[in-house]
């Protein structure tokens, strides 16, 4: 196949990965009322940077981009769901609802998928 399959699935990791971060950012404003909420703040990055750099390696042809990229997005995604303390969760989303984890994943799975490293 060809790259342009990799180049596009990276640029939707990238894409992902750096709404994921913006995420993350608008959280630590709310992790000063509570300590526990820094646990929340520290994935959702972890998970940003997984997608942002997994996005990169797939922008020059690196298979392991895609797998980065599915582990940042599928993480965000199932982590939204493990509860820390009362309406916050281990990866937070106060205004993506998992529509910027979904296009990270997508993108590592259109990555994986279309395009192969020679």
């Amino acid at each position: 196949m060809t790259k342009g399959g990799r180049i596009a699935g990276g640029i939707m990791a990238i894409a992902g990965g750096a709404f994921i971060l913006i995420t993350a950012i608008v959280l630590i404003s709310v992790a000063f009322l509570e300590s526990l909420i820094w646990i929340s703040v520290i994935m959702t990055m972890l998970c940003g940077v997984l997608a942002l750099v997994g996005g990169i390696l797939l922008c020059v042809d690196k298979t392991a981009g895609g797998i980065l990229a599915i582990i940042g997005g599928a993480f965000c995604i199932v982590g939204s769901f493990i509860p820390i303390i009362g309406i916050f969760s281990l990866t937070e989303f106060f205004f993506s609802f998992w529509i910027d984890p979904a296009i990270a994943l997508v993108g590592g799975i259109v990555g994986l998928a279309v395009g192969s490293e020679l």
